[in-house]
């Protein structure tokens, strides 16, 4: 007689959160998922010295082991003043793009194999000294090219700024076009830059990020490039005439072309209260509806949002007063009129969670990205991946950590929207290659 012996089936984890680091400062910044949830982080950790930093980047698989882990340095200056940082990070097919700065003065992009995170190739552009200095804050990809955007300083760090963004071959990194967006009369205080990117079906090019003419009045930017680099359309959000200060930090499109961001906004400049902004425009970038998250009592700044495949819109940010700590993750969802259906803070008592960018593989679960101080790290600053249903669920404690519901203020603001007087030039340049490299890194890695 042939006897079958039933093994119990282990029920993969709803929640696991995993945490990278050594007992210096290390932040995670940036995460995009693949299909398969796989996850892959970007950000920098203190290398030593006084100031200096470097590029970490690592993948984790979709039960949070990790997979991979690099540093990334200048070659020309890899001592412990370099501060090359990555901002941001894209999946697009079996690569990885990850954009930042070399030295405070070049904008890097970098294309990875997602198997290893070898580096395939390398574009920058920069200066140094008094020569033009560039950062490149976020990065996409679709089938044909990759894109940068970040901010441009035409004579180095100090001068006007302009907001820039950046058409790449995707098979070699050779430069396609170059577009820059800045005041019609520049001063010392103009501020642009793109800081999130999208790229739609037909391969036209969102980007958000700020504007500002004068020192405390600075707004919301949102322009969108079609593929051979001409402006369609280029507004600005934020203000209403007064002093509120304002910045865009990341979006994401829905099925319908319809495209969402976020941002954070001072109430009255730089006094607060400060607040989490996300706001939903038309393909032209007209905007139809906005909601906040912060008040007074628990203030918040946004992190990132993402949408699923069947236009559910989830949104990350943190407090800056505590829900949980001092300091915590919010996340939600809202539906695409503008209805919450959800909101969750995670964090612990004691120690601080500062939550970033978000992403998902329409698989039921969203994946974010967050500093952290937990003494269940390494010391100092830790790099925190973490997984939660889609839904809302999952709320309970895992290890000192907390995942509960919240109820910070949540509203219907109304900022001004309107077309943006800035100025679009189209300067030509090749870049320079191979002033970046990747080396093997050894943080220790706490599975929760």
């Amino acid at each position: 007689m042939t006897r079958f012996i039933l093994l119990p089936v282990e029920t993969p984890k709803q929640v696991w959160i995993t945490l990278l680091g050594s007992s210096n400062s290390d932040n995670f910044l940036d995460i995009a998922v693949d299909s398969a949830g796989n996850s892959y982080v970007g950000g920098y950790y203190d290398a030593g010295g006084t100031s200096g930093t470097d590029g970490l980047i690592a993948k984790f698989d979709n039960t949070g082991a990790l997979q991979w882990q690099h540093g990334y340095r200048s070659t020309s200056d890899p001592g412990a003043s370099s501060n090359d940082r990555i901002y941001g990070i894209s999946h697009q097919g079996s690569d990885v793009y990850i954009g930042g700065q070399r030295t405070f003065q070049f904008g890097v992009v970098v294309e990875m194999a997602d198997s290893g995170g070898a580096f395939n190739w390398d574009r920058e552009l920069g200066g140094g000294g008094a020569t033009p200095n560039s950062a490149h804050f976020t990065t996409a990809a679709d089938a044909s090219f990759a894109y940068s955007g970040g901010f441009y300083y035409p004579s180095g760090v100090g001068s006007p700024q302009l907001a820039q963004v950046i058409q790449y071959n995707r098979t070699t990194g050779a430069i396609n076009w170059i577009r820059r967006l800045g005041n019609a009369v520049p001063t010392s205080s103009s501020q642009n830059g793109f800081k999130g990117m999208t790229i739609d079906g037909g391969g036209n090019v969102y980007l958000v990020g700020e504007e500002r003419e004068t020192y405390g009045n600075q707004i919301g930017l949102m322009a969108k490039f079609n593929s051979s680099g001409a402006l369609q359309n280029v507004n600005s959000f934020g203000g209403g005439g007064g002093p509120d200060n304002f910045t865009f930090e990341d979006c994401y499109l829905d099925s319908g072309g319809n495209l969402y961001a976020v941002g954070r906004i001072y109430e009255n400049f730089a006094t607060g209260p400060e607040r989490a902004v996300l706001v939903k425009m038309d393909s032209s970038l007209n905007v139809l509806w906005q909601r906040y998250i912060g008040d007074a009592v628990i203030q918040c700044r946004a992190g990132g949002v993402w949408v699923d495949s069947t236009d559910r819109i989830f949104v990350s940010a943190y407090s800056l007063s505590g829900v949980i700590g001092s300091r915590d993750v919010i996340l939600a969802e809202y539906d695409t009129a503008g209805n919450l259906q959800w909101q969750n803070a995670f964090g612990e008592v004691v120690g601080t969670e500062t939550g970033h960018n978000i992403g998902g593989a329409n698989d039921g679960f969203l994946y974010f990205v967050a500093n952290t101080t937990s003494t269940a790290g390494q010391g100092g600053n830790d790099g925190l991946i973490a997984r939660v249903p889609d839904n809302g669920g999952g709320l309970g404690t895992y290890g000192s950590f907390i995942y509960q519901a919240s109820s910070v203020a949540n509203g219907t603001p109304t900022y001004a929207n309107g077309v943006s007087s800035m100025v679009l030039n189209s300067p030509t340049g090749s870049g320079a290659t191979g002033n970046v490299a990747r080396y093997a890194t050894a943080f220790t890695e706490v599975n929760i």
